[in-house]
């Protein structure tokens, strides 16, 4: 999941997700080269995650009456 500006092309609000299919025992790079660890899980999690910091994002943009 990649967002905000540094995750694109200088566009603040932008966003974008690789889904990359995984299967057991398998390893990558990343951890090796880029010091950077990779954290799976499954998309129904990754769904309701996201729904649920969007719900939170919209109620705190809303203005207050």
């Amino acid at each position: 999941l990649n967002l905000g500006e540094c995750a694109g092309a200088g566009i603040v609000d932008y966003l974008h997700v690789h889904v990359v299919p995984r299967w057991s025992g398998d390893s990558n790079f990343m951890p090796i080269l880029s010091g950077t660890r990779m954290l799976s899980e499954g998309l129904h999690a990754l769904y309701d995650k996201l729904i649920e910091a969007q719900i939170k994002i919209e109620v705190q943009s809303r203005p207050s009456t």
